[in-house]
Order: C-alpha cells, then sequence, then structure tokens
C-alpha cells in the first residue's frame, strides 16, 4: 500500500491516526491467530494422547485374547501374541502363510467350514470347538468378515466346558434317578402345568395312548378330573411354599388309592405318589377281621347258652310229636322242629365264626381237586334242584395243608352262593387252577353280577341281600380263609361274577 506525503500539518496528524489504528489491528489479529494456533495444537496433543490411551486399551484387550487377521486369500496378516500359544509355529513363520497350510490338520474341519460360511455369507460365525493339536483344549471361535478379509477371535472355555459337563453329567444323573424310581413324580408350573414326568408317572398317568409328550405343557387340571382335596393342597402348596403330604382317592388313576407328596419348587411344585391300594385293602381287611373278632367273642359267650334250651325244648317236642292224642298236630310239630334245626344250623355257622383257634394241626397235606370230586355228587343234586348246570374244570394241582371239614363248608357256601344269583338254566363252573405259587379256586357263575355299593359289603357278619338269608355264609367263607392263609378276590359285571380262593403253597 502507498501513501501521498501531507501537504499540510492537518493531513499529516489524519495519517499518524491512521497508521496506528492500522497498527493496532495488525497486532490485535496477530495475537489472536497466535492464540488460536495454541489452542489447536493443545487441542491435538490432547487427542493425540487420547488416540494413544484408546490404542493401549485395544492393545490391552487384545493381548487378552488370541486374534488372527487375515486378507482375503487366507493369509495371516496379523497375529498377537496371546494366538502363539495354541499355534505350532513361529510369529515370523506364520505371518504371510496360508492358515490352512500353516496349521496341519485345518482341512476339512469344522473350523475351515465356519470361516467359509463367515466369508460367504458375510455374517459372524461364533462356534465352539475342540482344538485338532489339543484334544484336551475347547474354544470359542469368532469368525468376523471385513473389507480386507476375516478376523478370528479365540479363546480357551476348557475350564467352563468341563464345568457345564459336570453339570450336565449331574443333571443326567437326576433325571436317571427319577426315571429309575418306583414312585411317580411330575412337576407343575405355577400356571398348573407340567414340566417334568417319569416313566412311572407316565404309566399311570397315560389315558387314551397318551405319552410324556402330549402331557407336558398341559395343564393338569383341564387333562384329568382332580379331587378336591388335591385342587386345596396343590394351591396351598404353590401359595405358602410349604410340604404337604396326604392321601386321596385319585379318579384320573382309575379310582386307585395314593399316597402323595407335594414339594414347593422354584418354578412351582413337584410331587412324588405311588400306589397306596393293596395297603387300604389290607387296612380294610384287618378292620373286617376285627369286627369278626368281635362277633367271635360274642357267640362263643352265648351260642352254647342258647343251644342247650333249644336241645330241650326239640327233645320235648319230638315227645309230644309221637303221642297218639297229638296226631292232629303233626304238621304243627314238624314245622317247630324243623325251624329250630334251622335255628340250631345258623347258630353252627356263628359258632364257626367264633373257631379263632389255630387248625393247623388239624391240617394235612391234600389235593383240593379230590375234595372236590367226592362233593360233586352232592352238587350235582343241587345243581338239578336250582334248575341249573354244573360244570368242573380241574387242572393238575399241587396237594398243600388244609382242614377237609372247613374247605368242604367253604366250596358248599359259595356253589350255594352262586346258584341262588343266577336264574334256571344257567351254569356254574368249577375251576382250579396254580398260579405264582398258589392254588387258585374259581367258583362262576352267570348271575346279574354284584352292584358295587354291596361289593365293599360283603363278607360283613348278618349282612345279606337274600330274603331269606342270614348274611353268615359268606363270613364264614372269608374267616375259613383267613385260617387257610388264603385270600378270596371278587370279580363282577353284568354276564356274572367269579369268587377266586388264593391259597399260598
Amino acid at each position: 500500500m502507498r501513501f501521498a506525503l501531507p501537504s499540510d500539518e492537518k493531513d499529516r496528524v489524519r495519517l499518524d491516526s491512521v497508521c496506528r489504528a492500522l497498527s493496532l489491528s495488525c497486532q490485535e489479529w496477530f495475537e489472536k491467530v497466535l492464540q488460536e494456533s495454541e489452542n489447536e495444537v493443545t487441542f491435538m496433543a490432547s487427542q493425540q494422547q487420547e488416540n494413544q490411551k484408546s490404542n493401549t486399551q485395544i492393545f490391552n484387550i487384545l493381548d487378552c485374547i488370541s486374534v488372527l487377521a487375515l486378507d482375503h486369500k487366507w493369509r495371516i496378516t496379523y497375529i498377537n501374541d496371546k494366538s502363539m500359544t495354541l499355534l505350532p509355529l513361529s510369529h515370523t513363520e506364520l505371518l504371510g502363510c496360508n492358515i490352512w497350510e500353516a496349521i496341519p490338520g485345518s482341512r476339512g474341519t469344522l473350523l475351515e467350514t465356519c470361516c467359509y460360511r463367515a466369508v460367504k455369507e458375510q455374517m459372524p460365525v461364533i462356534f465352539e470347538f475342540n482344538s485338532f493339536q489339543h484334544k484336551d483344549i475347547w474354544l470359542e471361535i469368532s469368525a468376523y468378515p471385513t473389507r480386507y478379509g476375516l478376523v478370528i477371535y479365540y479363546q480357551d472355555i476348557t475350564e467352563q466346558k468341563l464345568t457345564s459337563e459336570k453339570l450336565i453329567k449331574s443333571q443326567r444323573e437326576v433325571i436317571n434317578l427319577l426315571e429309575s424310581m418306583t414312585d411317580c413324580f411330575f412337576s407343575l408350573d405355577y400356571d398348573w402345568r407340567f414340566t417334568y414326568i417319569n416313566k412311572p408317572a407316565e404309566a399311570s398317568l397315560g389315558k387314551e395312548g397318551m405319552r410324556v409328550k402330549d402331557l407336558l405343557g398341559k395343564r393338569i387340571n383341564e387333562v384329568f378330573k382332580l379331587q378336591p382335596l388335591a385342587v386345596r393342597n396343590y394351591e396351598k402348596a404353590m401359595k405358602e411354599r410349604c410340604s404337604l403330604n396326604f392321601e386321596v382317592l385319585s379318579e384320573a388313576l382309575g379310582n386307585k388309592w395314593v399316597d402323595m407328596s407335594i414339594y414347593p419348587a422354584e418354578n412351582g411344585i413337584i410331587c412324588f405318589y405311588h400306589d397306596i391300594s393293596a395297603r387300604k385293602k389290607t387296612e380294610k381287611e384287618m378292620a373286617r377281621l376285627e369286627r369278626l373278632k368281635l362277633i367271635s367273642q360274642v357267640a362263643a359267650g352265648i351260642a352254647h347258652e342258647v343251644r342247650n334250651p333249644m336241645t330241650t325244648v326239640r327233645g320235648f317236642l319230638q315227645l309230644f310229636h309221637d303221642k297218639p292224642e297229638h296226631a292232629g298236630d303233626k304238621e304243627m310239630f314238624d314245622l317247630m322242629i324243623s325251624e329250630l334245626d334251622r335255628a340250631n344250623s345258623i347258630i353252627t355257622d356263628f359258632l364257626s365264626l367264633a373257631n379263632d383257634k389255630h387248625i393247623e394241626w388239624d391240617q394235612q397235606k391234600k389235593n383240593l381237586n379230590n375234595i372236590i370230586i367226592r362233593l360233586k355228587p352232592l352238587l350235582v343234586s343241587d345243581s338239578i334242584n336250582y334248575s341249573m348246570y354244573l360244570k368242573c374244570n380241574l387242572s393238575p394241582i399241587p396237594e398243600f395243608d388244609l382242614n377237609e371239614k372247613e374247605i368242604t363248608q367253604l366250596i358248599l357256601n359259595l356253589v350255594k352262593n352262586g346258584f341262588e344269583s343266577m336264574e334256571k338254566n344257567k351254569t356254574l363252573t368249577i375251576e382250579t387252577c396254580e398260579e405264582e405259587q398258589a392254588v387258585v379256586l374259581k367258583i362262576r357263575d352267570e348271575g346279574k353280577g354284584i352292584e358295587p355299593e354291596n361289593l365293599s359289603k360283603l363278607g360283613i357278619p348278618f349282612y345279606t341281600t337274600k330274603v331269606t338269608g342270614t348274611g353268615l355264609g359268606l363270613a364264614t367263607c372269608y374267616s375259613i380263609a383267613s385260617r387257610h392263609n388264603a385270600n378270596i378276590e371278587i370279580d363282577t359285571g353284568t354276564e356274572g361274577s367269579t369268587f377266586s380262593v388264593k391259597f399260598k403253597i
């Protein structure tokens, strides 16, 4: 910039002022530029320091895991020190080498398959791999495709793998234990859905061909009709987180008695149960025997006292019966004598219930078939009187200890009940056979069967559905069977009933 010389003093002063202002402006601008430069330098230095810190952190992280970088030709372009511990060659030997050639045995392995898949699909692939060089080492490998090739991260997970295998083994042992149990076991979540069922439970719960896969995930109250007691206990165990034990007659299990234990679990409840129908049957039989024992005590006290005056009365009735002056009253005397004989027969049956003495000294080894054969003419005669047919199917059976007189009475009572339950021209069948270390006597009729409400009362003294019955016939049979260590089982339906007496041998 050029300036003309001032023509007078006034112009000179003006020029001097302009120069001073210009000098001041230049100085301020220079100082500002200098300050900005210093700030920029400081910022760049700070950024460089942050970058160095970040790079240091990255390298520290990379030093903690094994890292390999590959180009598009599968050549190793980067490898850190951590990776060298599992590779056979040195750092210098590996750089630039094709990974499949540098690491023997890698061809055709899961490692090669997953790496090719990551490159082809351009998607990360993470997998577990049992090292082909160190069979006792498990690796978790992550393959990430990049624009330069592929980066592989891997880390040793042997310890985690062993822990996981131990856990899986422990779980399998628990499952094997549950599956080998004789008790039934199942678990329910808080929504009452099945989450696990063992094999015994599958066998008892399965209906209409349903299997575990058909039950899992379904609500128990949708699949089965639950007893109110079971529902209340399930709810209580879930809400109050308490353990419960109870017995219930389960319709879901075919009207069987079960003993069930419920325990709270993390996701709901677990239930153990087993069939106690046999125990309940035994308890019922014990109660029946107790009733028989009570009756026997009463019978022993009064039977003989009743018989003595009856014998006297009968003797005088026979005496009056034969006198000529009472010839017109013979029918009345015959009726009274027959009724006394009937009463005496009832007392005889009553006394047989009271016979609680041990009879092993009265028992001898005999064959049940021989007793039936000797009774057959009498039984055939009875069948003719009832207008029935009698059929005998006697299989070869071994001898066993029995009291012939009592077994005869048992057979006659059961056969008589069979005839009285049938209509005319029906057939009653007597069978013998050997089953599971027991001799079995079966008496099968073709009657209408026994009503369910009456079935549980059979054998109770004085209980009868017959108009003229005393209710002592079956009670006597049960008492005789008990003294012979035998059981009486009843199978009944609309086509008839079968009484099976099983003598243990």
